[in-house]
């Protein structure tokens, strides 16, 4: 079965009031350096392709505005989380002490788990010595 956009579809110019709707979730996907797994290379390879073949539906300055639009829109929506977090933290000093233990306490757990799962999978090839007091 041939994958198709909904871009086929719509004619070149009712494309236009649907650019952004159609950009926002693949450009998050593309740009977002965080995830992992092991089909991430096919999945953005496939997402740069649906991206390219928009803008080749759409025209080159008209996507690129809308892609533009979407970028600023994201980049906004973090600004105005990382300014919620701020205020949170001068307002409520204690909690945000709380919650920043609370994570380290987790990043350590995590390490320490790794750590123990790694020496199950490791291969020892002298015994272990044994100290006697």
């Amino acid at each position: 079965m041939e994958r198709q956009s909904i871009a086929t579809y719509i004619s070149t110019d009712d494309l236009q009031p649907y650019l952004n709707s159609m950009i926002a979730p693949i450009c998050c996907i593309v740009n977002d350096e965080s995830i992992k797994g092991t089909d991430v290379g096919t999945q953005r390879s496939l997402e740069t392709e649906v991206l390219d073949f928009i803008q080749k539906r759409a025209g080159t300055t008209e996507y690129f505005n809308a892609y533009n639009r979407v970028r600023q829109r994201i980049l906004d929506v973090r600004q105005e989380r990382k300014h919620q977090r701020i205020m949170r933290a001068m307002n409520d000093p204690e909690a945000h002490a709380r919650r920043r233990i609370q994570k380290n306490e987790m990043k350590s757990r995590k390490r320490q788990l790794k750590a123990k799962e790694f020496a199950k999978t490791k291969i020892r090839l002298t015994t272990k010595k044994r100290r006697i007091d």
